[in-house]
């Protein structure tokens, strides 16, 4: 078989080089994302099973606002409501059981006032230690874990438990930082329970307008299971602003809390870490942010617990998989003309499937997923696609040596350490050329009614000409798609607001100095003219008068 080669344009090579690296670039970020989402939640996992009786896990998140209900409401009530906030903890223990069973507690503190930064988080911190401290008097040391928001991930929130750990009734251990869009999923199971439990309350003529309401609809018909509610009040106004600064944290995950300071890791438990001294700042200490007032506390009646069940470990772990694989098979074998369902992980790559759903659940809690080695379907098909078209690839490293450069480049890299690592963005500022190009857009569509479509707008930066033929832009200058709506969304922003106002008052101010000035030297200007003419008809007047005389 002869290979064949085609002769493609210059400026279509261009083009196809651009969207190759583009993409290359894109797949190496999904695996790199990828890789640190299974990595991650090993923190959670090995927690899980290594805890001891008086230590716990607790996982944080903020729930969506809720928006007041009314069991009949009309429309003008509809719009205009304003969400209220509440935050969810979920608290994992060792069970007193022999059966290795965890107790899960949820604990949510609805606001009445507040927002939902750093310093709400560290009043919720402080009043959950308090009321643990009384209702769980074993509990002495926990393992916080949350997702990357900024209220979360910041420098005085963790400044402030490294200062105040040994003062607080529990003592905080590591902080493990999520991977985005996972790590919350008991969060946000516990948020769905309690959103149909209020729906219910509200479908039986009830409404919820205040926290108050929201409290007595968790509580009410015996309350959620394993979930306590309170409301509380933070008021912002008193925040201190403190100057602690932790160097690079957005690229720290992983904080371990010492005497010596604080040990950051980027990924959990991957090499030494760097040690962050202590920094003593009195704007965080436990005085200037206690400042939450506890407006209707937890229920202190006795509720049901929670239970995550956590797999047995070492050989019973492989005894108790090939017990409900066999139970499967046989349940599969009887009941196959029944056609009998049975419970596989959403996760596709765990190759764990169960037979009871609450098995299942208890498998998803706690996270213990099980991977194949071998390849899916789609990967091999990817594989083999990639194989066949190997020749191509030499072909176009041969012609481009900006491509053989990047592609040597990206296999040295895959040998190196730390690839899966967050890379850091690049700022670019946009050339004033195509800023002008997509302003026109803009105006244009804004005439016509019609929204600038970004992903046609985005090829056409790449072959749009001039008047003898050029490519008006040159590649370091084509923009993404989500690079052109935000520079729209900006350009409409500037569009709305008009002039900025520090400018418009200079202007004016320029405008009526100037104005002044020349008013001044125009009337200087008048009265010189004015008292050139007067003496001009003085002089007229006393000729015709001596003429007059003489006559």
């Amino acid at each position: 078989m002869h290979s064949v080669f085609v002769h493609v344009p210059d400026s279509i090579q261009e083009e196809l080089t651009h969207d190759i690296d583009v993409a290359e670039k894109d797949l190496l970020d999904w695996k790199k994302h990828i890789m640190r989402t299974l990595h991650q939640d090993k923190a959670k996992t090995e927690v899980l099973q290594s805890m001891n009786s008086d230590q716990g896990l607790i996982i944080m998140d903020w729930a969506m606002k809720y928006l007041p209900f009314q069991f009949r409401e009309t429309q003008s009530d509809f719009f205009g409501k304003r969400g209220m906030s509440w935050h969810v903890s979920c608290l994992v223990t060792k069970s007193s059981n022999e059966d290795e069973d965890l107790d899960l507690q949820s604990y949510i503190h609805i606001f009445e006032n507040g927002s939902q930064g750093w310093f709400s988080v560290a009043n919720i911190l402080l009043h959950l230690f308090d009321h643990l401290s009384v209702s769980k008097p074993e509990l002495k040391e926990v393992f916080l874990k949350s997702d990357n928001a900024a209220c979360y991930h910041c420098s005085n929130l963790l400044g402030f438990l490294q200062q105040n750990n040994s003062m607080f009734s529990i003592q905080v251990k590591q902080y493990n930082f999520s991977e985005p869009q996972s790590g919350k999923d008991l969060c946000d199971s516990k948020t769905g329970s309690c959103r149909l439990h209020m729906l219910k309350h509200t479908n039986e003529g009830n409404n919820i307008l205040s926290p108050q309401d929201m409290k007595i609809a968790l509580e009410s018909h015996g309350g959620v299971k394993g979930t306590q509610a309170s409301v509380v009040t933070v008021p912002n106004e008193t925040e201190a602003k403190s100057k602690y600064k932790i160097p690079q944290i957005t690229t720290l995950n992983n904080f371990t809390f010492t005497e010596e300071g604080i040990v950051a890791r980027k990924a959990y438990s991957i090499g030494e870490g760097q040690i962050i001294g202590n920094t003593n700042d009195i704007n965080l200490s436990i005085e200037k942010v206690r400042k939450m007032q506890v407006l209707q506390p937890f229920c202190e009646g006795a509720q049901l617990k929670g239970k995550v069940s956590l797999p047995k470990r070492t050989q019973d772990t492989t005894a108790l998989e090939q017990d409900q694989q066999e139970a499967i098979d046989s349940s599969m074998e009887t009941n196959c003309e029944e056609n009998c369902a049975y419970f596989s992980c959403p996760d596709r790559s765990c190759n764990k499937t169960f037979a009871k759903s609450c098995n299942l659940e208890r498998h998803i809690q706690v996270g213990t997923h099980t991977y194949e080695n071998t390849m899916p379907g789609m990967d091999m098909a990817i594989t083999i696609y990639a194989e066949k078209t190997e020749t191509m690839k030499q072909y176009q490293n041969s012609i481009l040596v900006e491509n053989q450069q990047c592609y040597s480049s990206i296999d040295q890299e895959d040998d190196k350490k730390g690839w899966a690592l967050k890379s850091k963005r690049q700022a670019s500022r946009f050339s004033p050329k195509v800023k002008d190009y997509i302003k026109s857009v803009c105006v244009s569509c804004e005439k016509s009614g019609n929204r600038p479509a970004v992903y046609a707008l985005s090829e056409e930066l790449k072959k749009v000409t001039d008047e003898n033929g050029q490519k008006l832009f040159k590649q370091c200058e084509w923009l993404s798609p989500n690079q052109i709506k935000g520079c729209i969304a900006q350009f409409l922003t500037k569009m709305k607001k008009g002039p900025s106002e520090p400018k418009k008052s200079k202007v004016c101010a320029e405008e009526i100095s100037k104005t002044e000035v020349d008013d001044d030297a125009l009337i200087e200007v008048v009265e010189m003219l004015n008292e050139s003419e007067l003496g001009e008809n003085v002089c007229g007047l006393v000729s015709e008068v001596f003429s007059v005389i003489g006559t």
